[in-house]
């Protein structure tokens, strides 16, 4: 590394790195109280990739821990156990509708060791399933099952 100057003052190198999160355009929410036993629906939105293929998933834990999708794009959720079975849930993957929007009804089990859990949800866009490139994606919408 050389020396660079930075706003006028000497700094001995400079780093830059970017997960494309800054350009994160999708975004995860739910509408219902997260209980155990019962029901949320789940909105997948990204009004600037309307009819775009989507994939959403859940994890126990967001950053510092990340999941690399390659191209320079992360997810912000941990690739545990969670996040790979949220990958085949009804509705967490298709084709955004003609203004960006998709959503699902996710069934919490009825399983009392669930309660104050709290799980992070996120999305990522493709121009279709097969694609390999990434489009964008979003940041971690923390949900907390209540009792």
């Amino acid at each position: 590394f050389v020396s660079q100057r930075f706003d006028g003052t000497s700094e001995p190198f400079g780093v830059a790195w970017s997960s494309h999160m800054d350009t994160a355009e999708c975004e995860v929410s739910h509408v219902g109280i997260a209980q155990v036993g019962g029901t949320v629906q789940v909105d997948f939105s990204s009004p600037f990739q309307p009819n775009k293929w989507y994939q959403g998933h859940i994890s126990s834990s967001t950053i510092p821990a990340t999941t690399d999708l390659g191209g320079g794009y992360i997810l912000p959720l941990a690739q545990d156990s969670i996040y790979m079975w949220s990958a085949s849930l009804p509705g967490f993957s298709g084709t955004l509708d003609s203004n960006g929007n998709a959503s699902s009804t996710l069934s919490i089990p009825n399983n009392p060791s669930l309660a104050n859990q709290v799980f992070y949800l996120a999305m990522y866009t493709k121009d279709t399933s097969g694609s390999t490139d990434i489009n964008t994606v979003s940041w971690a919408h923390q949900v907390t099952v209540l009792p």
